[in-house]
């Protein structure tokens, strides 16, 4: 600054043409008077001022993270049983609504599932028709009591075995009726379990793939949690509701967020505390993955503030300009809270509430103080 202040004090004394112009040009500073400027500097100084104002303000502990899905948002389908790949009806990149069907397949497993279905059905048929025959004769003969028992046995056991194998169709997508009919299914669907994009597409056609194998990714990103690495020294001052201002490296545009949940376990490697947010994502412009830096407002209240390229500051005090009656008073201040705008005024030697502070001209102001000493 000292450098600055040398080329201003230079333009302070080549403003002087001459003895007759002296006093008309050189500024006055007295403790008293303040600072008195000609025109001619004040608009080479370019002196601007504002009143001080009420705002919000908040300490800012700033962080990083990623972007990433919510908890069920992402889903990867399987087959419900092995099979060779059909048909492929989707992409990567496409959307998709829950139940749509993404893949049809085929195998001779899936066949033989339906003829067990159809013989299982015509054993319970029979063997319920058996325990009702049992069962009237046991009214006639006691003796008959053991059968009825056994057919009973006999035909509960066909009924679970029926019910098994209608629970597993119809889980797949079949109409029993039709198998009943006689009319067997050559193919079985997989189907989408949520709604949201296709993100991974596993297999290709004719390929076989078994339950314990995903043929596709799903991930709903309409909404996205934002996952932040906080530091172990601010964890005591975070808590649930807090906004975050999240900023993105692809837009200047800044998304508001609140802390809506706080990891439990601490990093030991970094030694970093993991909080949460989430952000509405309507047009899928955000994806999962993106690198996001982030400021957490603590400590929010109302105050008030200055601009920050208004305040002075040496070694140990802080200090305003003010404009009263044509002259600029240097005023000792006491700061708070500060953002990357605006800085708190906890006090002050005059009252602040209706005062003109100098934003724009403050280092050529301090010169003259500087010159005047």
């Amino acid at each position: 600054m000292k450098n600055f202040i040398i080329i201003i004090l230079a333009f302070v004394i080549s403003c002087k043409p001459g003895k007759e112009q002296e006093t008309e040009n050189q500024p006055s500073n007295t403790e008293n008077e303040g600072i008195r400027l000609s025109q001619e500097q004040l608009d080479y100084a370019k002196i601007k001022t504002t009143v001080p104002e009420k705002k919000i303000i908040s300490e800012q502990i700033a962080c990083n993270g990623i972007l990433d899905v919510l908890p069920g948002a992402k889903a990867r389908v399987s087959p419900l049983m092995g099979g060779f790949i059909q048909q492929l009806h989707f992409s990567p990149g496409e959307k998709i609504e829950k139940g749509a069907v993404l893949a049809t397949l085929t195998h001779p497993d899936f066949i033989d599932l339906q003829k067990l279905y159809i013989e299982a059905k015509s054993q319970m048929d029979f063997l319920s028709e058996e325990y009702k025959r049992q069962g009237e004769l046991t009214v006639e003969n006691a003796a008959s009591l053991k059968n009825m028992q056994r057919a009973k046995a006999d035909y509960l056991s066909a009924e679970a075995t029926y019910k098994s194998l209608k629970s597993q169709l119809g889980i797949m997508g079949v109409d029993v009726q039709k198998i009943e009919k006689g009319d067997f299914i050559q193919s079985f669907q997989i189907k989408a379990s949520i709604s949201g994009i296709i993100s991974e597409l596993n297999v290709n056609t004719g390929q076989y793939v078994s339950p314990e194998n995903y043929v596709f990714e799903i991930m709903n990103i309409q909404n996205l949690s934002v996952k932040l690495d906080i530091f172990e020294k601010d964890v005591e001052k975070i808590a649930i509701g807090q906004k975050i201002v999240c900023n993105t490296t692809t837009s200047r545009k800044s998304i508001i967020t609140f802390l809506k949940r706080i990891d439990t376990k601490l990093d030991e490697t970094t030694r970093t505390v993991k909080i949460f947010g989430e952000i509405e994502n309507t047009n899928c412009s955000l994806k999962p993955g993106m690198y996001i830096n982030a400021n957490v407002l603590v400590h929010e209240k109302e105050s008030l503030v200055v601009p920050a390229e208004a305040v002075l500051k040496d070694t140990e005090n802080s200090y305003l300009f003010i404009q009263k009656n044509g002259a600029f008073f240097k005023i000792l201040i006491k700061t708070g809270l500060q953002t990357n705008d605006f800085i708190e005024i906890v006090s002050s030697d005059t009252k602040l509430e209706e005062s003109n502070v100098v934003t724009s001209g403050v280092y050529y102001l301090a010169s003259i103080l500087e010159l005047g000493e």
